[in-house]
């Protein structure tokens, strides 16, 4: 099955790798052994739902996978899950999300995540409400929610300053825009 998404731990000693049959493989890069095998199907994915982003905390300690509608976050070392984040968008399959850009059609869905250096915030792009949402790691709580419209990008990459002050987006489309993160 092709790779919808991997990502590197910041140390190089872990890598995880996910495809359409939605698990995402934990590997260690110095033996090549599979660590754990973590299911998506607890967050609901289905069948039509891609992963679209995974990404490192930068202690390595935490992975934050993104798919078309939800955020799971993962202690790495045990494989357990912690939390799950939604925007709250229906799991509509409605034809009004599929785009087309450079002749190639896809599901509009979610973005790019992120996760601030301290692991305390988690971030996500919604590519169909032009919204970034921000949620406290922790308690699950939705702390801030960015309108992107005026700037329009497609929010495929995302990345928090080491101060949590700033979020940073750009996509394919080769944009990038810069937000407050707080009030």
């Amino acid at each position: 099955l092709p790779l919808e998404a991997l990502a590197l731990s910041p140390n190089g000693k872990i890598l995880a790798a996910t495809n359409r049959d939605r698990t995402v493989q934990i590997w260690d890069t110095s033996s090549g052994g599979l660590l754990h095998e973590l299911s998506a199907e607890p967050i609901g994915l289905t069948s039509k739902s891609l992963v679209t982003d995974l990404v490192f905390s930068d202690d390595g300690t935490l992975l934050l996978m993104g798919d078309q509608f939800t955020v799971q976050l993962w202690r790495v070392d045990t494989g357990d899950s912690l939390h799950s984040f939604s925007t709250g968008r229906p799991r509509s399959q409605d034809a009004k999300y599929w785009h087309e850009e450079q002749g190639v059609k896809a599901w509009r869905g979610a973005g790019g995540v992120a996760i601030s250096a301290d692991n305390a915030w988690v971030a996500a792009g919604d590519m169909v409400s032009d919204k970034i949402y921000i949620w406290n790691s922790d308690t699950e709580e939705l702390l801030r929610v960015i309108d992107t419209k005026e700037h329009n990008p497609t929010l495929a990459f995302l990345s928090f300053s080491s101060d949590k002050n700033t979020l940073a987006a750009s996509g394919s489309r080769s944009e990038l825009s810069m937000y407050r993160t707080k009030n």
